[in-house]
C-alpha cells in the first residue's frame, strides 16, 4: 500500500474534485471505476483506502468520511502524475516506471474463442 502525502484537509492537485479527476483519468484509460474502503480510527478520524487497477492508497486521517475519501484520491492523482512528496529527488523513484504509463496501458481482458463457422 502507498500512503498520500500529507493533504489532511483534501487538498491538493486534486482538490474537490480529486474523486472526480481520478474516476475520470481512470474511465479514459479503460479501466473500472476506483473503490474506496473507509473506517473510523481513533479520536472520531477517518482513514479512506482507494484501490484501482490491483494498486492501493491510503489517505491521511480526515474529519469525516467525504474527506478522507478525497485524500485518498488526490494522493493516488499525485503519484500517477508523479507529484507525490519527495518523487522527483529520491533515488528509487528515478528507477521506477512512468507511472501514468503504467496506468495508460489496456487492462488484461480475456480473450473470447470466436466461433467457427
Amino acid at each position: 500500500m502507498l500512503s498520500s502525502s500529507s493533504m489532511s484537509s483534501g487538498g491538493g492537485n486534486g482538490g474537490d474534485n480529486a474523486k472526480n479527476q481520478l474516476q475520470t483519468l481512470l474511465t479514459r484509460a479503460g479501466h473500472d471505476n476506483p473503490s474506496y474502503k473507509t473506517k473510523q480510527i481513533k479520536n472520531s478520524l477517518f482513514r479512506s483506502t482507494v484501490e484501482f487497477n490491483s494498486m492501493q492508497f491510503v489517505g491521511q486521517p480526515c474529519a469525516n468520511k467525504k474527506l478522507a475519501e478525497k485524500d485518498a484520491a488526490g494522493g493516488a492523482l499525485n503519484w500517477l502524475t508523479g507529484q507525490g512528496s519527495g518523487a522527483s529527488s529520491d533515488s528509487r523513484d528515478a528507477r521506477d516506471p512512468d507511472h501514468m504509463s503504467m496506468l495508460l496501458k489496456p487492462p488484461c481482458r480475456r480473450r473470447h474463442s470466436h466461433r467457427r463457422r
